[in-house]
């Protein structure tokens, strides 16, 4: 129970705004194996309550993107 009270204080959503932003922060946190796909699934799953269809779109296609680090290994 511990980890489910962690993840709402590591994860506060209360609103769209926040919603979005939480979704980019467990994507992070989940390439830098900080938190697994159950967390990561947990958060996406609570932001969409906030968030419509086109919004979550448009947070996997940012996803899809590679990253500067990606692109540039070793940088």
């Amino acid at each position: 129970m511990q980890r489910a009270r962690d993840i709402e204080v590591i994860f506060p959503i209360k609103d769209a705004a926040s919603a979005a932003l939480m979704l980019m922060k467990a994507n992070c946190l989940h390439t830098a194996g900080i938190i697994n796909d159950a967390d990561k699934q947990y958060v996406h799953s609570k932001a969409r309550t906030f968030l419509d269809d086109a919004t979550l779109i448009d947070e996997a296609f940012m996803k899809s993107h590679t990253t500067f680090a990606e692109e540039h290994p070793g940088a």
